[in-house]
């Protein structure tokens, strides 16, 4: 049996092995590299939802914050991120996901600046 940690490293490895053969390639490791902050300063919906507005953008950025919301969801087992943003989700449930969210966020960092090469000076893109 494959502990959390495991999945997480696999997940986020896959994710940003993918995302190396993109265009979007350092776009995506940025993300990954603001996203354990964002979360801690704003809270997981905030976060999340910041995330989706920039997705819709057309353009290499906007793909690069698409698929990190998809590699992101499988990590943690959210398939539809609109659901957390559901104000009737328990607190319980709404923290242990913060958690698991904080805990697989690590290792999209850690790949992200191995294999992707993003150095913490790198900011988000508005």
């Amino acid at each position: 049996m494959r502990s959390q940690s495991s999945k997480y490293a696999q997940t986020a490895l896959n994710g940003v092995r993918m995302a190396e053969q993109k265009s979007y390639g350092k776009e995506y490791g940025r993300i990954c590299q603001q996203f354990p902050s964002l979360v801690l300063v704003n809270g997981l919906r905030l976060s999340v939802a910041y995330l989706q507005s920039k997705q819709k953008e057309d353009n290499k950025q906007g793909a690069a914050y698409q698929q990190f919301l998809r590699d992101f969801g499988s990590a943690v087992d959210v398939n539809n991120w609109v659901d957390i943003n559901n104000e009737n989700m328990p607190i319980p449930q709404y923290l242990d996901l913060t958690r698991r969210t904080l805990k697989a966020a690590v290792w999209f960092k850690r790949y992200a600046e191995a294999i992707l090469k993003v150095e913490s000076t790198d900011g988000l893109e508005s």
